[in-house]
């Protein structure tokens, strides 16, 4: 009994000392005994909270997170909450109609309208409208350029032999200048117009030389072959509807092939 006695006295001295037990003070700051007041925390509490440097700034809930990722990355409203991508490819849209509407043709120019690749009309100096691209597509041709073709070499090597009508040869270097007159015709009438071009030169320069004589070809005559020339190839090309205006013939050499020269010069 006494051992029973003093076991209970040495419990009290220990409840007094701990000020009310392993939970802590009754007559604390409050604070529950999580830790207040200095007396032991509740082992049955919860953690106590560890503040963070820059606790201000951080992201504190997954809502706060995915507004400060819309925000960044452009996912913002505008005031009458439609997205602000939707504002700026409508801009993007007039922008595109505006400038694939309007052309600036030059007064040298004319600009060729294809709709859905096929030819729908064209465009004279100014401006012009068409319907937006890739419904009308407008390609720009210069009508006032002259374009030269060179047909012939004036070097040795390069022979470019004639038959006259004296049955003589004589070997010939000349060009031919021409522009553009139909820009349609030209653009979608023959394929490669160039070399159609110098093989009709090439045509007719034969068949006018061939009714001449060699001495009229070398001599007083040349400008009078120039001149049947560009109207024999002017009325070919316009046969085939090649849309381009022979602008002259030149003939830059005309002599007796190199081999007899020198012989027919003496």
């Amino acid at each position: 009994m006494r051992k029973i006695l003093g076991w209970g006295a040495r419990l009290g001295a220990s409840w007094n000392e701990n000020k009310g037990g392993p939970w802590g003070s009754s007559g604390g700051s409050g604070d529950g005994g999580n830790g207040g007041g200095g007396g032991p925390r509740n082992p049955w509490g919860p953690p106590p909270r560890k503040g963070r440097p820059g606790g201000v700034g951080n992201v504190t809930s997954l809502d706060d997170f995915l507004k400060k990722s819309r925000d960044r990355f452009g996912g913002g409203f505008s005031q009458d909450g439609r997205p602000y991508w939707l504002y700026g490819l409508a801009v993007f849209a007039l922008l595109w109609v505006v400038f694939t509407s309007m052309h600036m043709i030059g007064p040298q120019e004319r600009g060729v309208i294809t709709r859905l690749g096929k030819y729908s009309g064209t465009l004279g100096p100014g401006v012009g409208l068409s319907f937006p691209s890739p419904i009308d597509r407008v390609q720009k041709v210069d009508v006032e350029e002259i374009r030269t073709i060179d047909i012939g070499s004036a070097e040795p090597s390069d022979d470019n032999l004639i038959l006259t009508g004296d049955q003589n040869l004589i070997d010939l270097a000349y060009s031919v200048r021409w522009n553009i007159r139909d820009p349609e015709r030209y653009l979608f009438q023959i394929a490669d117009l160039e070399e159609t071009i110098g093989e009709v030169a090439q045509s007719a320069m034969r068949a006018v030389v061939a009714s001449v004589t060699l001495d009229d070809a070398i001599g007083s005559g040349r400008s009078e072959i120039e001149q049947r020339v560009a109207l024999a190839m002017q009325e070919l090309l316009d046969a085939y509807g090649a849309g381009v205006a022979v602008q002259g013939v030149a003939i830059k050499q005309s002599d007796p092939p190199a081999a007899v020269n020198d012989a027919f010069k003496e």
